[in-house]
């Protein structure tokens, strides 16, 4: 299976499950060990937060065909040295602002929608709620994914 150019259907079948599996398994593992940690219970955090990274790294293998971006890859991405003004100056406001309102739209939504994660995730973690802490690791990894879609045309 080719994550990387998902060229048939049966890569991009298979690079969507590996992606959701992944997904699920951080956003879902992400809250227990964030409200084990504020009981001290050191012993299952690690494995926990261990095992919530491992979820993020096989989402981001089905979504782009590698567990870490390749620095070396050129990017499709305009990058702060490209950036050019009329003038043929760079400057990182060119950088930092999305291609179309869409985009803009799509990328402070996402963020907005990581935030309120955040938000749900601390309250989840004062009340001890495993099942608000699943809707706030969701909304945490699926806000990131919205903003990070619509910044770069990833998922992740």
């Amino acid at each position: 299976m080719d994550c990387t150019t998902q060229d048939d259907a049966h890569d991009r079948l298979g690079c969507s499950i590996l992606f959701s599996v992944g997904f699920l398994m951080a956003a879902c593992i992400m809250p227990a060990w964030f409200i084990w940690a504020s009981q001290g219970r050191i012993e299952l955090v690690y494995p926990a937060a261990f095992l919530t990274w491992t979820g993020y790294l096989v989402a981001h293998y089905g979504a782009v065909g590698m567990f870490v971006d390749d620095v070396e890859t050129p990017s499709t991405q305009q990058t702060v040295s490209t950036a050019s003004q009329t003038d043929g100056s760079s400057s990182y406001v060119d950088y930092l602002v999305p291609e179309s309102p869409l985009h803009a739209i799509g990328t402070v939504t996402g963020i907005g929608i990581n935030i309120i994660g955040i938000a749900v995730g601390a309250w989840a973690i004062r009340q001890e709620s495993l099942s608000l802490g699943l809707v706030a690791g969701v909304a945490f990894m699926g806000g990131y994914v919205i903003a990070h879609y619509f910044d770069s045309g990833k998922p992740l």
